[in-house]
């Protein structure tokens, strides 16, 4: 049981860094840039980023059927 509970601990924690590191990144919480500022950043190095309301491609429905 008590190795249950190191493993439960272990991973709550890592959780925890993990949303903190995004909350820090994506919602510019505790200094981060921001998601425009990670959108930026991204584009910098190289990588396409999607365009604000185009997700879905040309002449295709919302609705099937």
């Amino acid at each position: 049981m008590d190795l249950d509970l190191t493993l439960a601990a272990l991973g709550v924690f890592a959780g925890l860094v993990i949303a903190g590191h995004g909350a820090r990144k994506a919602l510019a919480m505790f200094g981060g840039p921001g998601l425009a500022g990670w959108t930026k950043g991204v584009q910098q190095m190289g990588f396409a980023t999607p365009r604000s309301g185009r997700t879905s491609r040309r002449g295709a429905s919302s609705s099937e059927g």
